[in-house]
């Protein structure tokens, strides 16, 4: 079942570290809560090695980062630089940071965050500028192109508000100093082992190339795009080569047997099935995973009971009922033979429904996602 999620998916990192998604109307009465730093000693610091971190061209949101030192509580600090569109009128050129829109996280264009993070990773303290300007030669926006100079950058510890994100001093906090620094990043990651073109090209999924990390050639999520870096007959799942499964279709379903469980994935299938499956006699929800195929003989009046179980805690995996006919039924654009399904649980848990056929001959039962970048092994069980 699809859960709700961070809007901006892809910010996994700020999500991580107490932030998320803004902003306020920057032209709406607001407060400015944020002031000029007292008169502590701040900890001077060095950035270390920038990355991205993700962008959303929608919400138009990019952000870099990498380490930041130790703020003086012992724990390493991560920074962040963020960018929004549609607050200023151009993300080009000089802005200071303890002027206008830039002294509070709530309505700042360019914004500079730190978070103190205990082992685990998890958010202690955070920081946001109080001084200092970013000169931008281009609008990081336009190409996912960061090339910055930072000058006498300045933090202090503040409480942001999860619902406005209005940055808020911590009185008697910690505070840092940045002084002088240049940034140039594209928006390849620096875990990418392969050529800077071959990422996100808009047409080829490059595979194996995202190093120990695994991270995933964007290009991936095309469907039947192209794929290099694995052999014949094989797939890029998450950075990884995967023979597919072979009952991917209907016409290449796996034949169960009632009260047999069989084991099985989807992990290297495509999605082959979805329209037609949100009906409410069905799934409730399009199925935009990966999936793959089984069939059943039934007779009329014969009730069974279908579970999906043993699923990968990160799969959110869903079944559902065509039939009966032949395997050409899971073909229809829309599917219009599902007489029934479940989605109704999130990610490692169990999902089963039951049914009386009120006609005899072939069903075909699909195991599939909502998510279109899950997958995994399950059990599947008819009764």
């Amino acid at each position: 079942m699809p859960q709700v999620r961070t809007h901006f998916a892809l910010l996994l990192a700020l999500v991580a570290c107490g932030g998320g998604g803004k902003k306020a109307n920057p032209d709406a009465p607001q407060q400015q809560v944020d002031a000029a730093p007292d008169a502590r000693v701040c900890t001077t610091l060095t950035n270390g090695t920038t990355d991205i971190l993700g962008y959303d061209a929608t919400n138009k949101v990019i952000v870099f980062g990498g380490p930041g030192g130790d703020a003086g509580d012992g724990n390493p600090l991560k920074l962040q630089f963020e960018f929004y569109g549609g607050i200023e009128p151009s993300l080009a050129g000089t802005f200071d940071l303890s002027q206008g829109n830039q002294t509070n996280y709530m309505t700042c264009a360019v914004c500079v965050r730190a978070f103190s993070v205990d082992a685990q990773g998890n958010p202690i303290k955070e920081f946001f500028q109080t001084g200092g300007s970013v000169t931008l030669t281009e609008d990081p926006l336009t190409n996912e192109h960061l090339v910055a100079s930072f000058s006498n950058i300045q933090l202090q510890e503040v409480t942001i508000d999860q619902q406005t994100f209005a940055s808020t001093p911590v009185a008697g906090g910690l505070c840092t100093s940045y002084g002088s620094f240049n940034v140039d990043h594209d928006k390849v990651p620096n875990a990418w082992t392969c050529q800077h073109t071959a990422y996100q090209d808009g047409t080829t999924c490059d595979c194996m190339c995202g190093g120990t990390s695994g991270i995933m050639d964007p290009d991936c999520a095309i469907a039947n795009a192209t794929v290099n870096g694995c052999t014949s007959g094989q797939v890029c799942f998450k950075d990884g080569c995967v023979t597919p499964p072979a009952n991917d279709t209907c016409g290449t379903a796996v034949a169960l047997t009632l009260g047999t469980p069989v084991t099985g994935t989807t992990i290297g299938a495509t999605n082959n099935y979805s329209d037609g499956l949100q009906g409410t006699t069905c799934t409730g929800f399009m199925q935009q995973g990966a999936d793959v195929a089984y069939s059943i003989a039934l007779t009329a009046n014969q009730a069974i009971t279908v579970t999906l179980s043993g699923l990968d805690a990160t799969y959110d995996g869903s079944v559902a009922l065509l039939g009966p006919g032949a395997a050409t039924i899971c073909d229809a654009a829309p599917i219009a033979t599902c007489v029934a399904g479940a989605d109704a649980n999130p990610e490692g848990t169990t999902e089963t429904f039951t049914y009386t056929a009120t006609t005899a001959g072939t069903y075909y039962i699909l195991v599939d996602s909502f998510y279109a970048t899950e997958a995994g092994a399950f059990t599947l069980t008819v009764n």
